[in-house]
């Protein structure tokens, strides 16, 4: 996997350029600054804040700033995302605190599309693990807890360590790139996890598609379409107990609770 050289060192430099010199809030007049060579290297709206293009390197580092938030980009000499970062700034430049980071990662020096990216949030103290397929879709994500190693918002004080998994997600697609399976995993402690399933049929091409959710291997809930608009939607419950629901345009017509597969009620909607 490659992710461009020095993007640390960059980072720090842009840090220091971008935010220690800054004092006052921004004023948002109404200016658009360009080099020598007509490139946009600086834009500022009230209505869009600050917008800002700086070279570092064989990197480039783009900024937007609104209000009290940041988001800093850093693109490769490829023109590949490979760092972004969002900040909570304050007038007082000591106070500015990073809030999240992301690193992207590809799988050749040649590739567009990233293959990972390691998701730092230093707010609510997780990470995330994300992997993608060749046309860019989410596969798999994993979500951690942090524990912080020490105390400080200086750069050399954010060392985080990985706790305990929290979150697990996989996704599946068909070859039109349409979701076929959802796996989400909640780990509750060690010995104990909640595992829920969704899964997509398209059988009705441009309409929604059959639907059936499971938790912990059971099924919860199932709807499954005769025509458009049409469907049958069975939510199943313990001890053998379900409940049909019947839509004709998308409006509830019928209900029918069932106890052991036999009906105990019954009721049926009038048209308005």
């Amino acid at each position: 996997m490659f992710c461009a050289a020095h993007a640390e060192e960059t980072e720090k430099k842009a840090e220091s350029k971008d935010f220690a010199s800054q004092d006052t809030e921004p004023e948002y007049e109404d200016y658009v600054l360009s080099d020598m060579e007509s490139q946009l290297r600086k834009f500022s709206s009230k209505e869009s804040g600050i917008f800002s293009v700086n070279y570092f390197d064989s990197q480039t580092i783009v900024q937007d700033t609104f209000g009290d938030t940041a988001v800093r980009k850093i693109y490769d000499k490829n023109r590949r995302l490979i760092h972004l970062e969002g900040w909570k700034i304050s007038s007082n430049s000591s106070d500015s605190e990073k809030e999240y980071y992301e690193d992207y990662f590809y799988s050749s020096k040649n590739e567009r599309t990233p293959e990972k990216c390691i998701t730092i949030n230093l707010k609510e103290k997780h990470k995330l693990e994300t992997l993608f397929n060749e046309k860019g879709l989410k596969i798999s994500e994993k979500r951690f807890s942090l524990e912080d190693e020490s105390e400080g918002k200086d750069d050399k004080k954010e060392s985080k360590k990985e706790s305990k998994i929290e979150e697990s997600n996989t996704w599946k697609y068909d070859g039109s790139r349409r979701l076929i399976e959802n796996e989400k995993i909640t780990y509750l402690d060690k010995n104990k996890k909640n595992i829920q399933k969704n899964v997509y049929d398209y059988k009705i091409e441009g309409e929604e598609p059959d639907y059936t959710f499971y938790e912990n291997g059971l099924i919860r809930l199932k709807r499954v379409y005769s025509a458009p608009g049409e469907y049958k939607e069975t939510a199943y419950f313990d001890n053998g107990f379900c409940v049909e629901s019947y839509f004709k345009h998308g409006i509830k017509t019928e209900v029918l609770q069932k106890a052991g597969g036999q009906v105990v009620n019954r009721v049926v909607y009038e048209k308005e």
